[in-house]
């Protein structure tokens, strides 16, 4: 989308991809053409302010699960502790058995 200016006078046009090309499609023309550009570069920005927020909320969101993560393995290893004590073992790497005698 860019508002270039013909003969002095302001018009809007955008790039638009048409089998394989890209081809100029025309706007509007003028008074119009200023306002349809200014619109356009508002609801960039939102977009752009919206990503920002989604990508900050992504990385609040992997901090937490890499935070879960650590808890999860420090759970494993008590757990792996607590069992070793009682006399279990794991089988195969697998399930935990009683030893024998």
């Amino acid at each position: 989308m860019a508002l270039v200016y013909r003969n002095g006078r302001p018009r809007f046009q955008r790039s638009v991809r048409r089998g394989g090309r890209v081809t100029t499609e025309y706007v509007g023309s003028g008074d119009f053409a200023i306002l349809k550009a200014l619109l356009d570069a508002e609801d960039r920005e939102e977009r752009a302010e919206q990503r920002e927020q989604e990508r900050a909320e992504r990385d609040r969101l992997d901090d937490l699960e890499h935070e879960l993560d650590g808890l999860a393995e420090q759970a494993r290893a008590l757990a792996h502790e607590a069992l070793t004590t009682a006399g279990y073992h794991q089988h195969h790497r697998g399930e935990w058995r009683k030893r024998r005698g």
